[in-house]
């Protein structure tokens, strides 16, 4: 793509780049087509609308986070709402209480929620609490996938594209960012996403077996 008609996006990608790392708050917002970030001006329903003016379908949806999508007028309702409240941190509301029974309510294995800020402290939190249950060290995860930016999810969050999985046990760990410390690898499993038989296999040379 050129960049005629992108002159706008491309000045802001510059003066970006000055003081943010690859020009974005996030690495995920770089577009791997267009090779920088598409800049966007506002959202309603399924669509964005960049600083070209151009009308955009969202197939991303702020990775789900945007899942009812942009500016629903029930989400409007609770953001007005909270921010007349004031600005509130490290205090608890009615609203925490009221939102963790309605996960229960939706989720019934659910028998308890703590929140998180966000996906890495949630799942570090999930990792930390499974081995003060169970007395387990190591962490088993599926090629390809993303959990987070600490130490022990960082392998192989980038699996090959394919339509086939091969069957085999595990896969040679490989580390996705510098400055993981090595003798985290002792502690991580890696196995191919959707292959029961290989899940099996991998947890039965654990001395586990695969739940019915």
């Amino acid at each position: 793509m050129g960049t005629t008609g992108l002159g706008k996006s491309i000045s802001l990608y510059e003066s970006a780049s000055r003081y943010l790392v690859a020009g974005v708050s996030g690495a995920a917002r770089v577009n791997a087509v267009l090779g920088r970030p598409v800049f966007i001006t506002h959202g309603d329903g399924s669509r964005l609308y960049d600083v070209e003016g151009r009308d955009l379908i969202d197939y991303n949806i702020s990775h789900g986070a945007s899942s009812l999508g942009h500016n629903h007028p029930k989400i409007r309702q609770a953001v007005e709402k909270a921010l007349s409240m004031g600005v509130i941190c490290s205090y608890e509301a009615e609203y925490q209480s009221r939102l963790a029974e309605t996960i229960c309510q939706m989720i019934p294995c659910a028998e308890q929620v703590r929140f998180a800020n966000g996906g890495s402290e949630a799942t570090m939190a999930t990792i930390r609490l499974a081995r003060a249950v169970t007395g387990r060290q190591k962490v088993l995860k599926f090629e390809g996938h993303f959990h987070g930016l600490y130490d022990y999810v960082m392998w192989n969050g980038g699996g090959p594209a394919r339509d086939e999985f091969p069957t085999y046990p595990y896969v040679p760990l490989s580390v996705d960012s510098g400055g993981v410390p090595p003798q985290i690898a002792d502690l991580v499993i890696v196995i191919p996403w959707n292959d029961p038989v290989a899940w099996s296999r991998r947890c039965g040379s654990m001395g586990r077996r695969l739940p019915p």
